[in-house]
């Protein structure tokens, strides 16, 4: 599954700040939490996936198929954007294969979660491992509806 996550990880740009508003981006850095994320650049599989980080310390998201759902945590270190799962949940609708391994490669790739920065309107979660998980915000108008759970 880690070969799927490779082009997940593709969108974080080597030039991301730190998630401080004017650190390599033009634009103000958009919230961390509340904003509806998606894969960039995503896997053709994993395409229409979103993820949204709720105040509560929740966090809900869609994928092609199944939605998923679970804990974090930030601050925990001193690590600037520290970010830790406390494990992610997700329903199990029959799905191509394809469609299936993407969403589990996301998936390992939150668990091992690290950090999470932003700039501007682009979030890169770094892993454990050192890979690096790129999104996107998206307009809630335009993504795909992430379900009620994710309001």
């Amino acid at each position: 599954m880690a070969a799927m996550l490779l082009p997940l990880a593709l969108g974080a740009c080597a030039g991301m700040g730190d998630g401080t508003q004017g650190r390599g981006s033009a634009r103000p850095d958009l919230p961390f939490i509340g904003t509806v994320w998606a894969p960039d650049p995503a896997a053709p599989a994993a395409a229409s996936a979103r993820l949204r980080f709720h105040d509560d310390g929740r966090m809900s998201a869609r994928g092609p198929c199944n939605r998923m759902f679970g804990r974090y945590q930030r601050g925990v270190d001193d690590l600037e954007g520290s970010l830790r799962f406390g494990g992610i949940g997700a329903t199990r609708m029959a799905c191509p294969a394809a469609v299936t391994d993407a969403e589990m490669d996301l998936i390992d790739g939150l668990l091992s979660a690290r950090q999470a920065l932003v700039d501007g309107n682009r979030l890169t979660i770094v892993t454990a491992e050192g890979g690096r998980l790129g999104f996107k915000a998206v307009d809630d108008e335009t993504a795909p509806d992430p379900g009620s759970d994710m309001q």
